[in-house]
């Protein structure tokens, strides 16, 4: 059934009801609850990961919450409205009224490897505000127990272990005397008493006694808590729940474990169980006789199986379910109830029924037939829900007072109820959607799901006689008479004959409505007389059949409307006259047309298609069309209540498609909602248009209210589109969905468009919170919608390769670039929480990280470290805190402990922070290494690289026992320091005449030294520069090649450094002892440096291109090879 919006206004009574009906099956409606969600738990709704965990508990005090990994979400869901409403109020203030939304409370639960769960978590009313605010104990799977005094205060809570020693907790129960109860999966208790006064926080162990207890009084004494002997007891777990009160400070709880109930008694912090009573027992016994007309005795195979239990006023009632598999594989469900006050143990059940509901019993999927919960909202209704992840029942006629029980003939014991039960099922799979929590408030029963939030169940009154005369419409809308009815025999044998093969699939699929499944596939079976296509060809007959034949369908015509009579040719997909029932009627003949394709044999044989130039399997193309039936309909539903914008852009897009409106008395909406294929021309045509009245003369409260308007418009239509697609995913391989094509008009270029129009136009605008709160909810929708896009499409084109494409990697690029982009609005404007929920949902790791050090959340960046570990997370958050200068925080926070630190800092350049690391988890060796590795490799600056050696040089000395590399280090660093003394010790000239700084000069190589010494730029150069020219040679290997080339470079600039033609010959001996090169080589020789290894011969010099001028002159000649022979005398005499 389609969902439709209801809306109740009583002008005499102080509650306002807004609901949304989204399915009735019999005498059972099932709608929206209360008011709308707070903020932060629509967020998680709407960004949860699909596969989070995400659980709910629904208290009858009017409170609810919600886990989803280590987030608890605490809130009010009842409705409270102000008293102006018990007059007449305007629309305006009604709309302002549905607005609003309850405070929400965030609490942080602590760590734990397993999953958080809402059973785990109570919340404890206040009594002395009534309620209003509240207190919250929550227990992790291993015991942990945490306590906050008042839910809006988030950091003020206490915490104590339970120890558990290895056992996992499975419920919470809040008793009447300020105490919780809580349970293991052995059926292990805790008793925990809550802060009281001067009291903590305290946890105990309950113990069980061995002995059955008799003779105890009705009237409660100090004796009744004796000691008792304990012993070990480990019963599977089925249900926990609060009992009565049985005197002024002793109150009742029971547990449903194994195959019995347990009632307990607790009197401050003593305890006592009172009996326990073999219920499985009960439910065989009474089972065989009703199912099998058996004693359970003579049924050796029977199994049975506790499921659930509910507390009422006097006693429990059970949920059981059994089997006989001599008989049959079917699960039958039963509910007994217990009259269990007093301390007497029950004999029998009160009164037993069988529900008229069976499963097929398969050990896959035991624990799927066995999840079924109760609830029992009002046991005088006589009306009990059984519920699972994606199914209700609904069942009314039971007695729970006994009054129409009979005894058991076969077994004198149990008694069994003489009523007819009734059953309807409610269904939960569209957009992946599930029961994730459930409860009572006032009597109704509510359910909380995780697509559509709150929910309850009605009961609706059956058909009347007065209905009968509508049997024929209510028929006609059923989907085997909708679909074919309408074409008469005639026109289906001209399909038949027809020499077009898709009138011959349209004949077929006419026959498959109408019942006559046989014909249909003769028909087929005809068509495709031999082999039928391959399911991989591309653009296949069958499949270019089977979507022409879709669009038909889609695009239909009403069949009894007689205003289409004369422009039609209908297969009629629809008989509906109403627009948004024709929708609905077309999403139903779509539907049956794909049961059709599964049943006659051609859906495994459909292959690919190629759409908007991309090759997609021709199922997801069918899907497709589903998408934008569904989103038509919401269109349709939106229409009526933004009549003005929606009707502009109709028109608009008749414009645009060259369209008119005929005269016969068709609208402009017949006109549009007939061609559902073209349904995305009116996204676009609705932003134009707000685009255009923006840039007009428009107030800003009215800008806001348009955007607001375009927003809800667009944002509805696409999230029921992408629900849709989300259920369907199993069946379809998503490959370009059309609402992420980026074309001109393409949708998500016009969701980019819409974004940037709200975070420019509208928000500014905005006069108070919640209208910003209005927006940036919108704003997320639509980002995480636009995101989403990207993210099918990715998986899509990742899946045609083993490896990364280059189509790949630029929508890639394109989607992290936009991903930032879009999400930076609610960082900017401070909405941390709705930009942490995008973040995560779509990994944008640098903006997460970016939210906590904005809020200084370091307890959220530890969990992000954890929750994204294998997703490199902590690599990022290094990163980050690098490139934002960071250093300091980097090693003083907890991530200086994170043990994947070491590793990154030995990457690449994070090198230079690695040493850090080391020294202060006093791993010198590790430290001196690294700056040696570090100073070794420096060449950009000289002034670093002399400190990275002397950082080196200090942490080997704190290095204890250091390993022989380290003293082989040390030498190396000697060399290199006294290489960075050479190039301190630099002449000014030199310096200057390069424009070089001392502090900011890079490393200069002994090659480069040399020749700044020896070059142009030393002007001034003198014997002892030439000495340090020589010197420096020490630092290049002699079997370099630039080794001898450099040396004879040195000797020759020596020379050049004189003006020898000024010596006089006739003393050349004499002139040549003031020459810088004759200087030079008597200084070398008194450092007592062998001039026979370093003084080249002197032919070598004198042939060397640095004298060529000089080759012709004899007299330079002869002055440097009279030099030379001096020199040598010299040497051979000493």
């Amino acid at each position: 059934m389609a969902e439709t919006n209801v809306t109740n206004v009583s002008l005499n009574s102080s509650l306002l009801q807004t609901s949304r009906v989204y399915e009735e099956n019999g005498q059972h409606r099932l709608e929206s609850y209360g008011l709308a969600l707070p903020i932060l738990v629509a967020e998680v709704l709407a960004l949860k990961d699909k596969h989070a965990e995400l659980s709910v508990k629904i208290s009858p005090s009017g409170w609810a919450w919600m886990v989803c990994n280590r987030r608890l979400l605490v809130w009010m869901f009842k409705t409270v409205v102000p008293g102006k409403y018990n007059a007449i109020i305007t629309m305006c203030e009604y709309t302002n009224f549905l607005l609003q939304t309850p405070p929400c409370h965030e609490l942080s639960l602590g760590p734990s490897s397993l999953s958080h769960k809402a059973s785990l978590v109570t919340v404890i009313p206040h009594a002395a505000d009534g309620g209003a605010t509240a207190a919250c104990l929550a227990v992790s799977p291993e015991g942990a127990v945490r306590y906050w005094a008042n839910v809006a205060h988030e950091s003020s809570f206490v915490e104590i272990s339970s120890e558990l020693k290895g056992e996992e907790c499975t419920a919470v129960a809040l008793m009447q005397t300020n105490q919780c109860i809580i349970s293991t999966s052995t059926s292990s208790l805790m008793l925990v008493s809550l802060p009281s006064g001067q009291s903590g926080l305290q946890c105990q162990t309950l113990r069980i006694p061995q002995g059955v207890l008799k003779g105890i009084s009705r009237r409660m004494s100090s004796l009744f808590f004796g000691s008792a002997t304990s012993q070990s007891v480990s019963e599977s777990f089925h249900q926990l729940a609060a009992g009565e009160m049985l005197a002024d400070d002793t109150v009742a709880f029971y547990v449903l474990c194994g195959s019995a109930l347990q009632k307990w008694a607790v009197s401050g912090e003593q305890e006592r169980m009172l009996y326990q009573c073999n219920v499985e027992q009960f439910v065989s016994d009474c089972l065989s006789h009703e199912i099998w007309h058996q004693d359970a005795a003579r049924l050796p195979k029977l199994k049975t199986w506790l499921l659930d239990m509910e507390v009422t006023k006097d006693g429990v009632v059970v949920l059981a379910a059994g089997m006989n598999p001599d008989v049959s594989s079917n699960v039958h469900y039963c509910i007994g109830e217990l009259h269990t006050a007093g301390f007497d143990s029950p004999r029998s059940f009160l009164s037993f029924s069988v529900v008229p509901f069976t499963n097929i019993y398969t050990e896959e999927d035991e624990n799927q037939l066995l999840g079924y919960s109760m609830l029992l909202p009002d046991p005088s209704s006589a009306r009990v829900y059984l519920y699972q992840k994606t199914a209700i029942l609904c069942t009314s006629g039971f007695d729970f007072n006994g009054e129409l029980a009979d005894t058991c003939s076969a077994c004198m014991k149990c008694v069994v109820t003489n009523v007819q039960h009734t059953v309807d099922k409610l269904e939960f799979y569209a957009g992946g959607d599930k029961i994730v929590g459930a409860g009572q408030y006032g009597g109704a029963a509510v359910f909380f799901s995780s697509v559509r939030g709150l929910l309850t169940v009605k009961n609706i009154m059956p058909p009347t006689e007065a209905s009968v005369g509508e049997s024929v419409t209510e028929a006609a809308s059923k989907l085997e008479t909708s679909v074919g009815m309408m074409v008469t025999d005639d026109k289906i044998a001209e399909l038949s004959i027809s020499e077009d093969d898709t009138n011959h699939l349209k004949a077929a699929f006419l026959h498959y409505c109408r019942g006559n499944r046989v014909e249909a596939q003769h028909v087929v079976d005809k068509l495709f007389s031999s082999d039928l296509p391959g399911a991989t060809e591309v653009d296949g007959h069958l499949d270019g059949m089977v979507v022409r034949f879709s669009e038909e369908m889609m695009d239909d015509f009403p069949a009894s409307d007689p205003r289409w009579a004369e422009t039609h040719n209908s297969v009629g997909s629809s008989v509906s006259l109403i627009l948004i029932h024709q929708l609905e009627d077309k999403l139903k003949a779509h539907e049956y047309f794909i049961q059709f394709l599964k049943n006659i044999g051609l859906w495994s044989r459909l292959g690919y298609l190629t759409i908007r130039s991309v090759v997609m399997q021709t199922s997801f193309v069918l899907c497709e069309h589903a998408e934008k039936l569904v989103a038509a309909r919401t269109l349709r539903e939106l229409h009526t209540q933004y009549q003005d914008i929606v009707d502009q852009a109709v028109y608009s897009v008749l414009e645009m498609r060259g369209e008119s409106v005929p005269s016969s008395g068709l609208t402009a909406a017949d006109i549009f909602y007939r061609q559902v294929s073209r349904l995305e021309e009116i996204l676009a045509a609705l932003v134009d248009i707000e685009e255009q009245k923006i840039a007009g003369d428009m107030s800003p409260r009215d800008v806001v209210t348009l955007v607001a308007t375009v927003n809800t418009i667009v944002g509805g239509m696409l999230i029921d589109a992408v629900q849709y697609r989300q259920s369907a995913l199993e069946e379809y391989q998503c490959t370009l969905p059309w609402t992420a094509y980026d074309g001109p008009q393409g949708v998500r270029t016009v969701l980019i468009k819409q974004h940037s129009l709200t975070v420019e136009k509208a928000i500014p605008e905005t006069q108070d919170s919640q209208e910003r709160g209005t927006l940036f909810q919108q704003l997320l929708e639509l980002t995480s919608a636009i995101l989403d896009s990207y993210k099918t499409q990715l998986d899509a084109v990742k899946m045609t390769s083993d490896h990364p494409t280059q189509q790949y990697l630029e929508l890639l690029r394109r989607y992290e670039e936009g991903r930032t982009k879009l999400i930076e609005p609610f960082v900017r404007h401070k909405q941390h929480e709705r930009a942490s929920a995008l973040a995560e949902k779509f990994e944008d790791f640098m903006t997460l990280i970016q939210i906590c050090e904005d809020t200084n959340n370091q307890d959220r960046l530890h969990r992000y470290m954890t929750q994204f570990q294998a997703r490199g997370f902590a690599d990022f958050v290094f990163k980050w805190y690098l490139d934002k200068g960071k250093r300091g925080k980097l090693m003083a926070s907890f991530l200086s402990s994170h043990p994947q630190l070491s590793g990154f800092l030995q990457m690449g350049e994070n090198r230079f922070m690695s040493w850090l690391y080391d020294i202060s988890t006093n791993n010198f060796l590790n430290a001196h290494q690294t700056l040696y590795e570090l100073g070794v490799d420096e060449k950009a600056s000289a002034s670093k690289k002399k400190t990275l050696l002397s950082l080196s040089k200090l942490a080997a000395l704190a290095t204890e026992d250091p390993p022989e590399s380290i003293h082989n280090n040390l030498e190396a660093i000697a060399d290199e320091q006294d290489l960075l003394l050479q190039q301190e010790q630099l002449p000014d000239d030199v310096v200057e005449s390069l424009g070089l700084e001392a502090d900011k000069m890079y490393v200069y190589t002994p090659k480069e030294l040399i020749q700044l010494l020896i070059g142009e730029f030393n002007a001034h150069a003198d014997e002892f520069h030439f000495k340090k020219a020589l010197d420096l040679l020490a630092y290049i290997n002699k079997t370099d090649a630039d080794y001898e080339i450099l040396l004879t470079q040195i000797w020759c600039q020596a020379i050049l450094r004189d003006d020898w033609s000024a010596i006089n010959p006739d003393d050349h001996l004499e002139g040549c002892r003031d020459t810088v090169f004759f200087k030079t080589v008597e200084l070398v020789h008194s450092t007592g440096i062998d001039l026979k290894d370093y003084l080249p011969m002197v032919d070598v010099i004198l042939n060397n291109e640095l004298l060529a001028d000089f080759k012709e002159n004899t007299n330079f000649q002869f002055l440097i090879k009279a030099c030379f022979e001096q020199i040598f005398r010299v040497l051979k005499s000493s």
